[in-house]
């Protein structure tokens, strides 16, 4: 049937030049059948009309129009979720799970739960990203170290009263439906890690290790400190094994090299947000 269809197309000269369907299916055999064990296995190559699915680049958002989305964006706390998500390449599930402990101001890292080991890890964000994290602070209630960085804008009712609610995926879904709706566009969140990833790719500043280890995909939990279930707070250098004055976590790449940590004019060497109270 297929093959008739080619050729209706080939006779009225609207389509290939040759048929891509055999003549005869029946007479083509199974690969390697009646195989010899003996004998190398040979190539039998694939049908000409199942031809193989190329291999598609990933989605990624261009720099120049990174902006249309950003300015988009109704709340802060959007834009800190863009901002963190765009720098450290972060998925959305990962960023949703985030609680006030697994902030360290000072460094400017964010530590995440990875989807599939749910080994931790801390991973180095921008200082803008930093900067809109503190703005969305200084509109909410006091963060509490034990409570999930994310609530809802608007108080919602679960039976109890209204009240707000911790974000979850559908509400951070329906975030890049209305800035899709406004700009024409589909972009979603897991366009950021793409856009995130080929950035660190072309930075040749950074090894392919290093862009390997913020993405989560040279991750080998048996190595990462505090590879457990989350405890209330961060462990010392003392306990956790490691020297003092050993850097945060052997999965965290260099931050110079990086070129993350901000300056503002006062001096070299300081952060460009000023920490409040360090968890």
């Amino acid at each position: 049937m297929i093959r008739s269809f080619y050729e209706f197309w080939i006779e009225s000269g609207s389509g290939p030049l040759v048929n891509p369907v055999p003549l005869a299916r029946n007479v083509r055999r199974r690969p390697h059948a009646h195989h010899n064990p003996l004998d190398p296995y040979g190539s039998e190559g694939r049908l000409r009309y199942n031809p193989k699915v190329p291999r598609r680049r990933p989605r990624q958002l261009p720099d120049e129009r990174w902006n249309e989305p950003f300015a988009a964006l109704r709340s802060n706390r959007d834009r800190a979720i863009l901002a963190l998500g765009i720098s450290n390449a972060a998925r959305a599930s990962e960023l949703l799970g985030v609680r006030g402990v697994d902030i360290d101001w000072g460094d400017q890292l964010v530590r995440v739960e990875r989807k599939g080991s749910q080994a931790e890890q801390w991973l180095p964000s921008s200082p803008e990203s930093f900067i809109w994290l503190r703005l969305c602070q200084s509109e909410g209630p006091p963060l509490d170290p034990q409570a999930p960085l994310w609530w809802t804008l608007r108080r919602r009712d679960h039976g109890e009263g209204l009240a707000y609610q911790p974000m979850n995926f559908e509400a951070l879904s329906a975030v890049f439906r209305q800035v899709n709706a406004l700009l024409g566009t589909n972009w979603s969140m897991h366009d950021l890690r793409h856009t995130a990833a080929l950035r660190m790719a072309r930075d040749k500043r950074l090894t392919l290790r290093d862009v390997q280890t913020i993405l989560g995909h040279a991750h080998n939990r048996r190595h990462l400190p505090g590879r457990g279930r989350r405890a209330g707070h961060r462990p010392s250098p003392g306990v956790s094994g490691r020297p003092r004055g050993a850097r945060k976590a052997s999965c965290a790449p260099n931050r110079r090299r990086l070129g993350l940590r901000g300056e503002r004019p006062g001096g070299p060497g300081q952060r460009a947000v000023a920490p409040a109270t360090r968890p």
